[in-house]
Formats: structure tokens, sequence, C-alpha cells
């Protein structure tokens, strides 16, 4: 057997392990203890709204329906610069309404210490809030009515920021919606392990004295992925972080329509995956490269190619399906066969995209 194949076949074995590994991790190993609420502690809620004229409404229309006491809830919305009807929609949304839930909107103009875009937006939206605890989440976002009240839960004196799941709202993207489930759970499964992971940042709750006592995004160096750097900053702090993985944690999101935004989408995450702990980089990087490994064992030994690629797409399949089951999420049989084919094919595209030495657009800007 030739040094390459030996290579090939042992990395293909441990990226099989791994998946044994993490289905057992995530719905075994589950460390997320709720507690009951007692007290309704009053809460702020962060939006980061930029050109969302088609996705706010819902968002808002979603959180009026929580139900955790109006009266203990407000929302700030951050306009950053806007050129859409983001502003007057927010505006007409809320003077038709009777809701006790606060209601402010600011326009952000300018820039605060270290702090860029959504980051830029939260950290003024931050010293405004008046809640013990801020919930973040995004303008294009339907937020579950039992959110906040889950997230609540799953706090401790020593727990400083606490994660939910984001799912799609919809079918429209094969890719998108079983990567989401799949790739969160893989979170879900790494912190179970004790291992930092991040934060989701459309789907995430820190307690007001942990997000200050990182200094506020102001002084926390500038990542594209703001979340996975206020998830660091409040590890560092000393506090505890969890990543919730239930039903009643769901939020649900849109799918990126256009090729070109998922790539760059994904190039983002994957910078900004930069930044998390060697392990976590390892374990993705194997999930990354996965598709060209197989491809390779096929061309060398296709039997063996063959087999690896079947026994990975069985278990990656059992696993996707006891995860739908779980959090109640839809699911079709064909749906999954194709996801594994296409997630091949958009993995490999999106390596080559990676490496291209261009900068991407993200919301507008230019990283």
């Amino acid at each position: 057997m030739s040094v390459l194949l030996t290579i090939l076949l042992v990395y293909a074995a441990i990226l099989i392990g791994l998946q044994v590994l993490f289905f057992v991790s995530a719905f075994v190993m589950d460390n997320a203890k709720k507690n009951a609420v007692e007290t309704e502690p009053f809460i702020s809620i962060l939006i980061a709204a930029r050109n969302e004229e088609s996705n706010i409404i819902p968002c808002l229309q979603s959180i009026i329906e929580m139900n955790y006491p109006h009266d203990k809830i407000e929302v700030l919305i951050g306009n950053d610069h806007s050129k859409d009807n983001t502003e007057k929609l927010v505006q007409d949304f809320w003077a038709h309404n009777t809701t006790k839930i606060q209601f402010h909107l600011y326009h952000i103009r300018e820039k605060v210490g270290k702090a860029k875009a959504k980051a830029n937006v939260l950290a003024q939206l931050a010293h405004v809030a008046k809640g013990e605890y801020f919930f973040v989440t995004d303008a294009d976002i339907v937020v579950n009515k039992n959110w906040v009240r889950t997230i609540l839960s799953s706090f401790t004196e020593k727990t400083g920021i606490v994660s939910g799941t984001t799912v799609m709202k919809n079918d429209s993207s094969i890719l998108q919606k079983y990567d989401w489930l799949y790739f969160s759970s893989i979170l879900k499964a790494i912190s179970n392990f004790g291992i930092p992971a991040t934060a989701v940042g459309n789907n995430m709750a820190v307690k007001r004295e942990a997000y200050f006592a990182t200094g506020g995004y102001e002084q926390i160096d500038f990542s594209i992925t703001e979340d996975l750097a206020l998830y660091t900053a409040v590890r560092k702090q000393g506090y505890h972080s969890l990543n919730l993985m239930d039903a009643n944690s769901l939020n649900f999101t849109n799918p990126t329509v256009e090729l070109q935004t998922l790539f760059n989408q994904r190039k983002r995450w994957l910078t900004g995956a930069s930044g998390l702990n060697i392990i976590t980089r390892l374990i993705l990087f194997y999930y990354g490269v996965c598709p060209a490994i197989l491809i390779l064992l096929c061309i060398i030994n296709w039997k063996l190619g063959l087999l690896f690629f079947c026994v990975k797409y069985i278990i990656q399949s059992i696993h996707i399906i006891a995860l739908s089951n779980y959090l109640k999420q839809p699911y079709s049989y064909i749906q999954i066969l194709v996801y594994e084919f296409i997630q091949i094919i958009f993995n490999l595209a999106l390596s080559i995209y990676y490496i291209l030495p261009v900068k991407y657009l993200w919301k507008g800007r230019e990283y």
C-alpha cells in the first residue's frame, strides 16, 4: 500500500470517527441544563439594520409575539446608513402597534473605538440599553416565541454568554438548510466537550456585566465575525458560555439567494474562523478538505474511496435526520441525498474562491 493511500485512509477514518463522536456528543452529552425562570428581568434586544426593508417587519412582528412580559422588553434598532425604506417601515410598524414593548430607533453615523460595521452598531446600542441581558439578533431573523425564556433559563451566575440555534425558514436552499443544521450541531458537540467554539450572532444573549467587563465592542479588536470576537472576549474575562440546541431556542433566517453573496458570506466566516482555538480550527479544516480527500481516494482506489464515501454519507444522513426530528424540523430523504453532492461541489468551489486574492462585499461594504 502506498504512503499516500495510507495517509488518505487514515484521514478518512478519523473523519468518520469524528462524525460518530459528534453525533453522540450532540445528542447524549448535553450540558445545557435548564433552570426555571423565577424572575423576569428587563431585557434589551439589539438589532443592527442596514437596508433591511424586505426583512425588518417579520422580525419585529415575531418579537411582539414572544411569550415574555412586554413591559420587560425594549427593542433597540441601529439604522446603519440604510438607503432604502428601513427607517420608514420601522416607524410605521411601531406607530400602529399597541404593544407595551419599548422601542427606540437610533441612526448610527459615527464610529466608536475599534468597532466597525455591525460591531459598531451594537457597541453604541449597548451604551443606551437598560436591560440586565442583551439579546442580539439580525433584522432578517424571525425569533422563536420562547426565545427569551429559553435563553434566560440557561444562564447561571458564572455564565456570560448563551447562544441558540438558527435554521432556515423554508426549503428554497437545500445546501443552506442542512448546512446550518449540521454545522450548528457540530458547534454544539464541540462545546459539550468543553472546547471553546463560538456564539451565533443572530441568536445569542450576553449578560450586561459580562459585556461591559470586556470593554465593549469598541475595545475589542475588530473581526468580521463580531460574534466570535465577543464570545472570545467574554470567556477571557472568566465567564462560562453555552451553546443551546433545542426547538425552543430556534430562530429562523432567510437563505442567501445570490451565489456570489453566499460565497462572500462563507469566505467571511472562514476568515473569521482564524480566531477560533486550534482544536476547533483543525476540526473545521478536516471537514473543509473532505471532498478533495475523498475524490483523491477514489482516484487512487475507487473501491476504498466509495466505501468511505458511503459510510460518511450514512452517518451524516442519520445525524441530520435525528437532528431534524429532535428540533421538530421538516426534512426530505431526497433532499438529504442531494445535499451530500451539492455540499461536495460547493465546498470545492468555495476552497478556490477562498484562496483568490480578491476582497468581497458584505452588506454593501468591502472587506
